[in-house]
């Protein structure tokens, strides 16, 4: 999906320039988001091409990521600092018992009771388990797919 320039500057049209070339539509979607969430206004330019024709979108160039003129300079910046880990969030210093077991984050692989987080749930067997799975809390009792 192309997202258009949404902005015009008091007086002059926003001039667009290319910040960064991609191939990978995931790699364009978080540089715009972490550009986004920097408060610079990015734009991404022949991404449905990538998502659609990966093969014809590197012959074409890849992905565009665009932002103002202006702004260039910022993002290059917030770009740089990503690539070398400087906007890595700190490690929590918490106890790790004290967060809730709903909110916490499940290893790969492992099931959690929706209804009460917990880690204790076992499948259900039988020939129909192999084709759809099911699930029971062993400390509130919930079933679930």
């Amino acid at each position: 999906m192309t997202r258009r320039p949404s902005i015009r500057r008091k007086g002059k049209d926003p001039s667009l320039v290319i910040l960064a070339r991609f191939l990978s539509p995931w790699r364009a979607d978080l540089a715009l988001g972490l550009l986004e969430s920097e408060g610079i206004e990015a734009f991404l330019a022949d991404d449905h091409l990538a998502r659609n024709e990966p093969v014809s979108s590197a012959l074409a160039g890849g992905i565009r990521l665009l932002v103002l003129e202006e702004d260039l300079t910022r993002a290059r910046e917030v770009l740089d600092q990503a690539e070398n880990g400087d906007l890595a969030l700190p490690p929590w210093e918490g106890d790790p018992h004290s967060i809730p077991p709903r909110e916490r984050a499940a290893d790969a692989g492992e099931v959690r009771c929706p209804r009460c987080g917990s880690s204790h749930v076992e499948r259900g067997a039988g020939l129909m388990a192999l084709f759809v799975p099911r699930f029971r809390c062993r400390v509130c009792g919930r079933n679930w797919r």
